[in-house]
């Protein structure tokens, strides 16, 4: 697409995710940081010399780093919005198009580490991983509870499927069924375990 220009608000849950820094090689995209105490990051960028800038399907305009709070859980989203400035594209001639951003999903745990909570000890593996027809994921409780078993793609949650399980030895499955490839999330949860497993369909 050709571009004279961009703006819009980037946003956040503030408790779950501190802003760092924005960076691009571009030196020409303002941002304004008055409001990432409350999430939001505005940012705009406008052709100074006159002439329209082409870009292609992938580019990276620019990247957004963080710092992930204790606090938070195994997921939150980053979004591009017009809560604090309108979020849209121009063209050289001033005709304005819509941005529209797809995926946004942060998964905190695939990041760190710290997002995960298992006070019963219980040890989630999924084999095999990567996989192409599905893969188990095995368990032993030591108390009986309920668990949630949430899959999510990069683009949010697919299916949450809830179990009782009684103490013991258990196996919870995910089929490839109608999965495209690529990299999926299944969330563990329970009164005692929090915990999120990256798996990957080939």
């Amino acid at each position: 697409n050709s571009l004279a220009g961009y703006q819009g608000t980037i946003e956040w849950d503030p408790e779950m995710l501190a802003f760092g820094q924005l960076i691009s090689t571009n030196d020409e995209i303002m941002t304004g940081t008055h409001l990432t105490a409350d999430g939001k990051l505005t940012f705009s960028y406008v052709q100074t010399q006159g002439a329209n800038t082409n870009f292609a399907a992938g580019d990276v305009l620019f990247t957004l780093e963080f710092t992930v709070l204790e606090s938070a859980a195994y997921q939150t989203s980053v979004t591009i919005n017009s809560s604090a400035t309108l979020s849209k594209a121009y063209t050289e001639k001033g005709a304005a198009s819509d941005i529209i951003a797809t995926g946004g999903t942060v998964f905190v745990s695939d990041a760190t580490g710290i997002a995960k909570q298992n006070e019963s000890n219980a040890v989630f593996n999924a084999v095999p991983n990567p996989f192409t027809s599905g893969t188990s994921i095995s368990f032993e409780l030591q108390n009986d509870q309920n668990l949630d078993f949430t899959v999510f793609s990069t683009l949010g949650t697919m299916v949450t499927q809830s179990n009782f399980y009684k103490a013991g030895m258990h196996t919870w499955t995910l089929p490839a069924g109608e999965l495209a490839k690529g990299v999926y999330y299944i969330n563990i949860k329970g009164s005692e375990i929090n915990e999120t497993i990256k798996v990957v369909k080939q």
